[in-house]
């Protein structure tokens, strides 16, 4: 039996965990021709049809998020699946799942059918773009946002993020945002290594993106409402390729 107040304290973190989850988690697709659209160079756009990711929470890995992109003669579609599990002393003491699909057409989200378990907690998000506006349905309650060019958390793409509002697969709400560009900065998990350090900033949370030189995204991280450290870390792709970011060490040593 779990003691009463380490149990008080572990619902309370999971209570803080699920919000967490619910509003920023929903980590939403990769397209990887709008990279062009955006007006990156040619030499950036990845070559890739999957981006793989490990979740940790602090330093314990509790799960995966993957992201495959399939070509189409209209654009893009893509497939995102994350899978979470936080244990406490042998016990299963939440559980995530989240499927996301999406088509995009020109830098801006066509449409999307996302689906989420988050510990028992069902919601579904269906979207198609019309004219100018957003036809949201999430659990089945439709209303229409005045949206041109609606993205989601395209953490893949800072250019994507650079944005006024961004569409959470999970919740199907749209929060006003703002990118910040912090320069080249030490990787966190990485040591002798530099990345692109960009944060994505809203009302309720700071998340910290990081990208190599070829604008590849290599992991994101968030400190949770309870100090804990939320991290994506990249660990590669189907074709076998990795991402770094500048190499350092070599310049370390010979000073």
């Amino acid at each position: 039996m779990i003691m009463p107040v380490l149990f008080l304290a572990l619902v309370g973190s999971l209570r803080r965990l699920v919000i967490y989850f619910r509003r920023h988690l929903a980590v939403s697709g990769v397209v990887v021709a709008v990279l062009l659209v955006c007006l990156m160079a040619p030499e950036r756009v990845w070559a890739m049809e999957e981006l793989q990711f490990a979740v940790f929470l602090d330093d314990r890995e509790i799960g995966t998020h993957d992201y495959r992109f399939v070509r189409e003669e209209s654009g893009f579609r893509l497939e995102s699946e994350a899978r979470y599990q936080v244990k406490f002393l042998f016990i299963t003491a939440y559980r995530y799942h989240h499927l996301s699909r999406e088509i995009w057409q020109d830098g801006c989200l066509s449409r999307i059918n996302a689906s989420t378990d988050a510990n028992g907690e069902d919601f579904r998000v269906q979207a198609q773009l019309k004219a100018e506006e957003l036809v949201l349905t999430v659990n089945g309650d439709e209303r229409r946002e005045s949206e041109s060019c609606p993205r989601t958390y395209s953490y893949w793409n800072p250019d994507l993020l650079d944005t006024d509002r961004l569409l959470n697969a999970q919740t199907g709400e749209l929060a006003e945002t703002r990118l910040r560009n912090e320069g080249w900065q030490a990787l966190p998990w990485q040591n002798g290594v530099e990345a692109l350090k960009y944060t994505l900033i809203s009302d309720d949370a700071e998340i910290i993106l990081w990208y190599d030189e070829n604008a590849r995204w290599l992991g994101l991280e968030s400190r949770l409402d309870n100090g804990r450290l939320l991290q994506y870390r990249y660990r590669g792709s189907e074709s076998g390729q990795t991402g770094q970011g500048r190499d350092t060490s070599s310049t370390t040593e010979s000073l």
